[in-house]
């Protein structure tokens, strides 16, 4: 099996936070976000994460947004594309993305797989809501 067949399938999020220069963790989506993270055998992936009290109960008007209405969209990644795997990093090539300015770009993640089922990406040193500091995200296949 190659290295790209070990990441197919759906992937759950368990954790996602961000290491700080100084060590200590910082939480931006709250300390259970809800994720889900799919691979394709034909190259093709997509991500998703959303804050841990997502109401059900909010509609959003893009014309008038409220104060809450931004928040909730402060917490939402949303991409998808393709991706590549080399070594021990994984590219997500976004080809659709929440965030324009991450259309056409390249995501590198370092990778690790723990136990059986767990993936473990880390993001090269980066600024989140003026935090310095490396992105960490553990995964639980489901598929």
């Amino acid at each position: 099996m190659g290295q790209k067949e070990h990441f197919i399938g759906t992937w759950m999020l368990v954790e996602f936070y961000i290491m700080k220069v100084k060590g200590e963790p910082v939480y931006p989506f709250g300390i259970k976000p809800n994720g889900m993270l799919i691979y394709n055998k034909d190259g093709n992936m997509s991500a998703t994460i959303t804050g841990e009290n997502q109401p059900s109960n909010v509609s959003i008007d893009f014309r008038n947004t409220s104060a809450e209405e931004q928040a909730l969209a402060f917490q939402h990644i949303s991409y998808c594309g393709l991706f590549k795997v080399k070594r021990n990093i994984i590219t997500h090539y976004v080809h659709i993305t929440l965030f324009p300015q991450w259309k056409d770009t390249q995501l590198e993640r370092y990778y690790r797989f723990k136990e059986k089922n767990k993936l473990i990406l880390t993001t090269k040193p980066i600024k989140m809501a003026a935090m310095d500091g490396i992105g960490v995200l553990i995964w639980e296949k489901q598929t």
